[in-house]
Formats: structure tokens, sequence, C-alpha cells
């Protein structure tokens, strides 16, 4: 029992110290495990989004897109009998066309498929009307202008035979 009571807490309150900074140091390791499986995960996240946004898609690739809407919409076509002539409804049954077609058809129909799969398809081909017109105007800078122009005279032409007929039509 050499130690003083000085030295003994000396040496208790190194321990503690001692303690406190390994606790210190495991609890900064473990929030930036923390936050770097976070920014992981939104990073994740927002890839998913970003495969996942067809109006993305349409942008990066319209053109995989437009044949990606044709092939669907032929799978679509064939699944459901599209483009067929039963489009009445049937009251007593509530589903148009018949069999498994109709019921898948009224499915897409009431879910907004339907809705959702035109959009999509309209987008590809606004985008890809797009591309093309940005091609020609690229490759051939003077057609657009002459395309724009040629539009206006006809527009105005049209408006003017509108125009001539009304006045026709008070005069007689």
């Amino acid at each position: 029992m050499g130690e003083t009571t000085d030295q003994l807490r000396e040496q208790v309150d190194q321990k503690r110290n001692d303690a406190s900074d390994k606790i210190s140091k495991i609890e900064e390791q473990v929030t930036n495990t923390a936050q770097q499986m976070t920014d992981k995960a939104t990073e994740a996240v927002d890839q998913v989004k970003s495969k996942m946004d067809w109006r993305q898609q349409v942008e990066e690739r319209p053109l995989v897109m437009v044949g990606a809407a044709f092939v669907g919409g032929m799978l679509l076509g064939g699944v459901t009998g599209g483009g067929g002539k039963s489009s009445s409804v049937s009251t007593s049954t509530g589903s148009s066309g018949g069999g498994i077609g109709g019921t898948v058809r009224n499915a897409m129909h009431d879910s907004g498929l339907e809705q959702d799969i035109q959009q999509y398809t309209k987008q590809a081909f606004s985008v890809l009307a797009d591309r093309v017109r940005t091609i020609a105007g690229d490759t051939f800078p003077g057609m657009m202008d002459k395309m724009q122009s040629t539009t206006g005279n006809q527009e105005r032409s049209t408006s003017m035979s509108g125009a001539e007929s009304e006045i026709n039509g008070h005069m007689a």
C-alpha cells in the first residue's frame, strides 16, 4: 500500500479519460459509417429513380423508347385483342370484348395504365420529332427557315380563304 490517495485518484482519472477517448473514437467511427451508409442508400435510391423516370429515358434514348413503345403496344394489342371491333360495352358483365382480353383491357383502363402508355408514346414521338428537326436544321441550315415560311404562307392562305368565304356568304 505504497500509493497515496492522490496517486490512486490520478490513476482512476487517467483510466476514465482513456476510456472516454476510446468511446469518443468508437462513436465517431459509428457515426461516419452510418453517414456513409445513408449516403450510399440515397445514391442508390436516386439511381433507381432516374432509371425508372420514363421522361428522362425518352430524353436520353428516344429511338429505343419509340421501339419499346411500339413493341409494348404490339404485345398489349396481342394480349388484349387490341384493334378489335368489339368496342361495345356489355351492360350485364361490364366488360368490353370477351374473355381475358376484355378483362385486361378494362383493368388497364380502370388503373390508368392505358393513359400512361399513351402519354409515354406521345412523349417519345415528340422527343423524336424534336431530334429530327434539330438534326435536319443542323444538316440543312436553310431548310427549317424555308419550311417555317412555307407553313406560315399556308396558314395565311387558309385563313384568307375562310375570310373570303365568310364575306361571300354575307353578300349572297
